[in-house]
């Protein structure tokens, strides 16, 4: 919210439908990827193309900083409903592994997502400090542009990680 509040001038009433399309996103996209998993019978190939959709929509936002604001709108969409591409790591996992190992594999997996969760907002938080332009505007903090395009590269260069890792995954995979 703050983002587009602060880089496109619009209300947080406004900015706010932002995120939300991004709810919306993750409401469909995880039983979608699911769907179409128990169809193609495929999983890996689709944790991939959800991976590379993370490294596009956000380095997009990294590098050109303010596209038009019907891209925003598509990426935020897009990082909630590509994350039903991540989700299936879950069953990927679980079908890589023996039943007696279901449960450290699916916890390693799980932790890993908890780990991200807890560093990622850190460090982002952090790199809008050290660009805060001094200026704060009814309680919060005003950050350049710059400072956004730098948080979103490190959404980006984890995306690429997880990226790496699928193809991995995928390359090594006898039933791909």
């Amino acid at each position: 919210v703050p983002y587009v509040v602060q880089v496109y001038g619009v209300s947080v009433t406004q900015a706010s439908w932002y995120t939300l399309l991004g709810s919306v996103g993750l409401l469909v996209g995880p039983p979608t990827f699911g769907w179409l998993s128990d169809r193609l019978g495929r999983r890996l190939v689709l944790v991939v193309i959800g991976g590379a959709g993370y490294v596009l929509g956000f380095g997009l936002l990294a590098i050109v900083g303010q596209p038009p604001r019907a891209v925003v709108a598509v990426v935020y969409f897009s990082s909630g409903f590509l994350l039903g591409a991540y989700t299936l790591s879950y069953a990927v996992i679980k079908e890589r592994h023996a039943r007696s190992a279901s449960g450290v594999s699916t916890s390693a997996i799980n932790g890993a997502g908890f780990f991200g969760a807890a560093v990622f907002p850190t460090a982002m938080g952090y790199v809008l400090d050290v660009y805060w332009t001094g200026d704060v505007v009814a309680g919060a903090r005003i950050y350049t542009e710059s400072g956004y395009q730098v948080s979103f590269g490190i959404a980006t260069a984890a995306s690429l990680l997880a990226l790496v890792c699928s193809l991995w995954l995928y390359r090594n995979d006898p039933m791909a």
